[in-house]
């Protein structure tokens, strides 16, 4: 829902911030830096980069390929994974997530 969800995401230095998640266990998991690190669906995976190792957070894009509702930008633990930890349906800028709307 858009109150678990981060409210802000933004690049800088080449790195990419999400921060203002109101939930406070899904605040701790998603909010902080990421970097692009491979690609899925023609556009970039960013991932988690806070030197901790669990969970594993990842940024992915999924096309509709399997249905408009599956469409969109994911916060979740591996691409295309059962477990997410946000969705945002817009396709987004370009290479980038929407910075709102989750």
């Amino acid at each position: 829902s858009e109150s678990e969800a981060p409210r802000k995401v933004s690049m800088t230095s080449m790195k990419l911030k999400v921060s203002g998640c109101t939930h406070n266990a899904v605040r701790g998991i998603i909010c902080g830096e990421y970097a692009s690190e491979t690609s899925n669906h023609n556009k970039p995976v960013y991932r988690k980069v806070d030197g901790k190792q669990s969970p594993q957070v990842l940024i992915y894009f999924w096309d509709s390929r399997h249905g408009a509702d599956q469409s969109g930008w994911w916060f979740g633990p591996e691409i295309g994974g059962e477990k997410v930890w946000a969705h945002n349906a817009s396709a987004g800028s370009g290479s980038l997530p929407p910075g709102k709307g989750w």
